[in-house]
């Protein structure tokens, strides 16, 4: 069967179009899938396309977000596996949408450039500035002669993270290369943000495993970048000579150095370049602190001028604080937070949505609570802690806010609901929590009065004492409220 499917993101009006040569076709948020889709509204391992006979059926993977069919005028969602029939309209979340035809009779475009079992069309390369991210798994061939089996399993691992890391820092290109991954993204902040919490990520997994630790490199560079584009959309690779530059900082070792400053770890590092670094200084954006220390200069092999490198020390990074914009529920994190009502018994907005997602264990736990604690209801700015039931996190943790218009000290209390729920997450040793806009839904909180507050006491109980957290993620409900909050960020954290 020879597929031919056009992929839109509806949030960017962007499409690209893909022939696929395969009976059975994957598709998924990952690079192991036959049509990879990096974005968060995108499961892992999400569809399947398949022929059975003379049908042709789509199958849902039991994806987070689910598949829908066009049917007639309307979407429905598809449960398991349903038979179609071409060309129809599926959608992936709400953000992907694709056109899926039968290619047999379709010719193939003389701009057309052939892969192993796909072909992309409509084939343009483009040059921009971007910021580039290498890392590579070390250590992975001792390994696969040690023991193959979990060689395979830390290269998954790996993957796992990284392709979660990369997709929440927006990454515009992304490729498995073997052992490790390439990466493009839009600014250095980006960039920077996703190796410090990839590397945090993965000292986290390492820490909670008694399996082999996974060991690292990570190398950042800025410049022109060369992408072949898909009908406007990123598509099969990156090259150019600021590429090779990034890959030679990723391998660089310390007799590469004319003049070393103090030492270089071998391994579990991330390095930049000086232009990546005098970015990063210019910068008024970067939502955390981290501390750059200069290398020395080195030379790398196949670049013709010497290159000072500069070194990020995970040791001396600061708490992330970033925004995203999405479903909560859907987060990786070790605790989501949930604006709750005072009856722990679950409501609409975001807290609707978590009992709905987590199933009936996290309101069994609620009921727990509330017979032991707090029998009259949750106090507004007080918070508890529950399991997270089936939700990928492994906590919810519920407070209640203030009701603008009826509180008499809404500030005080919308400060309260904040500090406390990061007291009880560094109570547990969580390293990653994830905050809705608490008070700003129908309770009426002026959202930018409320973003001041988040990050002011966020920056202040982190500045009292950190303890274990790593992360904070602030999830806004639109984009036009991300971008208040990463205003605020950008004015609070300088």
């Amino acid at each position: 069967m020879r597929w031919k499917l056009v992929l839109e993101n509806l949030e960017k009006g962007t499409s690209r179009g893909i022939y696929v040569n395969k009976p059975r076709v994957r598709i998924g948020r990952t690079t192991d899938n036959d049509v990879s889709i990096p974005h968060a509204q995108v499961s892992r391992h999400h569809a399947n396309l398949m022929t059975e006979g003379n049908f042709i059926f789509l199958e849902d993977r039991d994806s987070r977000n689910g598949t829908y069919l066009m049917v007639g005028k309307q979407w429905v969602k598809v449960n398991g596996k349903r038979d179609i029939r071409l060309p129809c309209m599926v959608r992936f979340g709400v953000v992907w949408q694709v056109r899926i035809e039968s290619a047999l009779a379709a010719a193939t475009p003389d701009d057309a450039c052939e892969t192993e079992n796909s072909l992309i069309f409509s084939i343009n390369e483009l040059q921009r500035n971007e910021a580039i991210l290498v890392l590579d798994l070390c250590g992975s061939s001792q390994m696969a002669n040690a023991d193959e089996s979990m060689a395979y399993h830390l290269k998954g691992r790996l993957n796992h993270l990284a392709g979660q890391v990369f997709s929440k820092f927006n990454a515009r290109f992304m490729k498995s290369t073997g052992d490790g991954f390439l990466a493009t993204f839009s600014s250095p902040q980006l960039a920077l943000g996703a190796a410090v919490v990839l590397d945090d990520r993965i000292h986290d997994r390492n820490r909670r495993t008694d399996n082999p630790p996974i060991h690292f490199r990570i190398s950042l560079h800025i410049g022109a970048v060369y992408t072949i584009e898909s009908m406007g959309v990123d598509g099969a690779d990156v090259h150019g000579n600021d590429v090779n530059i990034a890959f030679r900082i990723e391998g660089v070792q310390q007799d590469s150095f004319q003049d070393m400053e103090g030492e270089l770890p071998v391994e579990d590092r991330i390095l930049c370049s000086e232009t990546f670094f005098e970015q990063c200084e210019r910068s008024k954006m970067l939502p955390f602190p981290v501390a750059m220390r200069r290398c020395g200069v080195a030379v790398l092999k196949g670049i013709q001028e010497p290159m000072a490198i500069y070194s990020i020390d995970r040791t001396q990074s600061r708490i992330t604080l970033s925004t995203t914009t999405g479903d909560i529920t859907t987060l990786h994190v070790d605790a989501i937070v949930n604006a709750a009502n005072s009856t722990l018994l679950g409501g609409g907005g975001v807290d609707g949505a978590i009992h709905q997602a987590g199933g009936p264990a996290i309101l069994e736990a609620c009921k727990r609570i509330r017979q032991s604690r707090y029998p009259d209801g949750l106090p507004v700015g007080k918070a508890v802690i529950t399991t997270a039931g089936t939700l990928p996190s492994k906590y919810v943790i519920h407070t209640v806010g203030p009701v603008y218009e009826k509180d008499a000290t809404p500030a005080k209390h919308l400060t309260d609901c904040y500090r406390n729920c990061l007291k009880l997450a560094m109570k547990k040793e969580l390293t990653t929590i994830a905050f809705p806009s608490i008070g700003t839904g129908a309770y009426g909180y002026p959202k930018e009065a409320a973003a001041r507050i988040a990050v002011n006491t966020i920056q202040a109980v982190v500045n009292e004492d950190p303890g274990s957290l790593r992360e904070v993620v602030l999830v806004a409900f639109s984009k036009q409220d991300e971008a208040v909050l990463g205003r605020t960020i950008q004015m609070l954290t300088l």
